[in-house]
Parts: structure tokens; sequence; C-alpha cells
């Protein structure tokens, strides 16, 4: 389910310029689906986004994620997630993140 890779970079707080500050890249496995699509946002406004990152990794909506082939040293190449979404499987056992990005 999981054959792809993606790198993130987790939000770790803010700097002296109230920037947000990032953590040291981490590649984790991961299912990456492309295709614009609409998300409804919170007051119902239309959301365009083009790939879902699945993954049992927490990715958070604060996070920098990077797809397979992107370059990881260009922090302008990577992406913020719009929402995620967390899942538990059927048998309670695995929890799964939806990133929209």
């Amino acid at each position: 389910m999981l054959t792809d890779t993606v790198t993130i970079a987790h939000c770790t707080g803010v700097n002296e310029s109230g920037d947000p500050a990032f953590g040291a890249q981490t590649t984790i496995k991961a299912r990456v689906e492309h295709g614009t699509k609409v998300l409804l946002g919170p007051s119902g406004e239309a959301i365009d986004y083009e790939q879902i990152v699945a993954t049992c990794d927490p990715i958070a909506q604060t996070d920098r994620v990077w797809l397979p082939g992107d370059n990881t040293a260009d922090n302008n190449a990577a992406r913020r997630p719009i929402t995620v979404k967390r899942a538990t499987t059927f048998d309670g056992v695995t929890t799964l993140y939806e990133a929209y990005l």
C-alpha cells in the first residue's frame, strides 16, 4: 500500500522573526495520489488540491512535504498541507494520515 516515499520537516515553532522554524528532514513511506480535486473549506469555500499523501507517520498542517522527485534542498519546492485527516483501521491497530496538498 505505501509504495512511495516523501520527505517531511516538522514545524518545531517560530524563530525570532515570527516565521516557522523546521526540524531536520525525514524520509517516510507513503502513498502519493495525483490529480486535481476540490475540498470544502471550513466556511464552505472550494479549495483545490493536487495530491493526497497517505502515511502511517503523523503529518501536520504546519509541516513541509517534498514529493518524490522534488529537490529537498529547495525549501520553495516543499508543499504545505491544506488539511490533514486521521483515521484508524477497522481493527484499531494502525493509524493513517492523509495530507491534502
